[in-house]
């Protein structure tokens, strides 16, 4: 390529650029300062135009909820997820119509901890023969991009979901875990068993996901969910804020 052809490509590289960050400016100008009544800061967020919703109450949006089961750590080993489970919060209510799960592909060959929780055990061959990790993202995707997240001791959640998709932006994250220490902070436990038992709330959690058990991922999400929207409905619990 001689100098001046490759000099007449960077102008035009320059000028795609500069046409590009115009049209954003343009866009985030005319939706989100000249018609910031019309647009709320779900939409906004959705859009792509604020990096998340500062002021977004859980009551008026969309959240997924979701929960990883894992091998557990065994020396040499990185932990792997395998499973994923997924339900949505819409307005502060639980929607059953709207759920996701998976099994994530973990070798055969490799080592669980022994003392990880879940049914790992009875699923080895199905588990072996699950999605690998890049096709479960491209389901789960959907899920977890453009909307408040919400898990239970949320580290984990977001440890694996910046393993699938390193360049995303998640979030942002309601910990239920934080909220549910806030408020029973003299609870005997804040385990999500626990405070699904002690509270009353597991006949709905096995109403929803008949026949899982705890250590299920979409048991545990949808158990996850059921204690946000409880507790939501709590006196002067309505306007959390993501």
């Amino acid at each position: 390529m001689s100098g001046e052809e490759f000099c007449r490509l960077s102008r035009r590289f320059n000028f795609l650029i500069f046409r590009s960050l115009r049209s954003f400016a343009a866009n985030f100008l005319v939706e989100s300062i000249l018609h910031p009544v019309f647009l709320p800061c779900e939409t906004l967020f959705q859009r792509g135009l604020i990096p998340y919703p500062l002021r977004m109450q859980i009551r008026e949006t969309t959240l997924t909820v979701l929960d990883f089961e894992t091998t557990g750590s065994v020396p040499g080993f990185d932990t792997e997820p395998w499973q994923v489970g997924a339900v949505r919060l819409v307005k502060g209510r639980v929607d059953p119509q709207q759920t996701f799960e998976s099994l994530i592909r973990v070798d055969a060959n490799r080592p669980f901890n022994l003392y990880a929780p879940g049914a790992h055990h009875k699923l080895r061959d199905e588990i072996a023969a699950a999605p690998d990790v890049s096709n479960v993202w491209k389901k789960l995707e959907p899920w977890v991009t453009g909307c408040p997240l919400g898990a239970h001791s949320a580290s984990v959640e977001k440890k694996f979901l910046r393993r699938m998709a390193p360049m995303h932006r998640f979030g942002p994250w309601v910990d239920t875990l934080a909220l549910a220490r806030k408020a029973w902070p003299d609870a005997p436990s804040h385990k999500l068993g626990e405070l699904i038992a002690g509270l009353g709330l597991e006949p709905r959690v096995r109403e929803l996901c008949p026949g899982r058990e705890a250590h299920d991922a979409l048991y545990d999400a949808l158990a996850c969910a059921v204690l946000l929207e409880h507790i939501l409905s709590l006196p002067g619990w309505g306007t959390i804020e993501s």
